[in-house]
């Protein structure tokens, strides 16, 4: 990714490897500045039961990248915090 940024990185990563090495290698793609974003719960925490240390957050602090965590899952688990807008409609289309 360096290569093809010209050293600088990427303004925007999204990740969904579900995955702490994909995680750590993606996370030094993000330029200074620049977000990454993971689906799902996220470096350190690749299953919901087993949480790891991950140096995701440090690598992203050491460029002032903003760590941006879109957990879904929690919706699935818990459909009722979901406004109406989120809700999936009953009637058909």
């Amino acid at each position: 990714m360096a290569r093809l940024t010209g050293g600088r990185g990427v303004d925007l990563v999204f990740d969904a490897t579900y995955n702490e090495a994909g995680f750590v290698e993606t996370a030094k793609t993000v330029r200074p500045g620049g977000s990454w974003v993971v689906l799902g719960v996220g470096p350190g925490k690749t299953t919901r039961l087993v949480e790891t240390e991950s140096p995701v957050d440090s690598i992203l602090a050491e460029r002032g990248a903003k760590h941006i965590n879109i957990n879904i899952l929690r919706y699935f688990s818990d459909p009722a915090i979901l406004d109406d807008k989120g809700k999936p409609s009953s009637s058909a289309a």
